[in-house]
């Protein structure tokens, strides 16, 4: 993928990131170092991964998340806001995307992996590599020592 799009996707996302969930911004960038991590080792495509990567979790943005914060590690599954925050990140990405003028093909797809990427058995239905490591990427950081931290202090 080109630097000039990540920095556009990047810039795009940022508002939303800021407003959102505190750390979402730092938990995206170490999302995006794993997903490009991930990519040297397993065939995915970066034009698919990297800008999931970025627009992930900007539904945070748009949704009450304080059941999600309340919620023990094993209640969050089931928080309507982790919902929410998929079907907001996904609309929100395909307004971002068609600014940018991606391909419609291209920007089904990232909408499609936002949509589920939090659900497991979503992105395993969707039998696509690059939906897989969307949300490996994302869970290598949700379980890292940095996001432990971050959830800590929520």
């Amino acid at each position: 993928m080109n630097e000039m799009i990540e920095k556009q996707l990047l810039q795009a996302a940022e508002p939303y990131l800021q407003s959102g969930r505190k750390g979402d911004m730092e938990h995206t960038l170490r999302a995006v170092d794993y997903g490009k991590y991930l990519l040297e080792r397993e065939p995915g495509d970066p034009a698919v991964v990297l800008p999931c990567l970025y627009l992930h979790d900007i539904g945070w943005s748009r949704v009450d998340y304080r059941d999600f914060v309340d919620a023990t590690p094993a209640q969050k599954k089931n928080c309507v806001s982790l919902r929410q925050h998929m079907q907001e990140g996904a609309q929100l990405a395909s307004g971002i995307l068609n600014k940018l003028a991606y391909d419609s093909a291209g920007r089904d797809r990232i909408v499609a992996i936002i949509a589920v990427h939090d659900e497991p058995e979503a992105v395993i239905a969707l039998q696509d590599i690059n939906a897989t490591l969307v949300m490996e990427a994302d869970r290598l950081d949700r379980y890292g020592p940095e996001s432990i931290r971050r959830y800590q202090a929520m």
